[in-house]
């Protein structure tokens, strides 16, 4: 394993995200903490960056509160 406790899992919210999604969580979800952000936008390769660190910082904020 790489050491990480905690890993941030973005996918756009089409189907083939969706299922990805699905595929992280049952291959990962009994070894990490997995987070998985909702994001404004179907394509995550469009988003612009600013909009990206927007859907991230709540979910960074968490993990850091927590102490993970």
């Amino acid at each position: 394993m790489s050491g990480a406790s905690n890993v941030i899992v973005l996918t756009d919210s089409d189907e083939a995200g969706q299922k990805a999604r699905r595929d992280v969580k049952d291959r990962l979800g009994n070894f990490m903490r997995l987070h998985f952000p909702v994001l404004t936008s179907k394509d995550v390769g469009e988003m612009p960056v600013a909009q990206v660190q927007d859907a991230l910082l709540p979910t960074l904020n968490q993990i850091y509160s927590r102490g993970y």
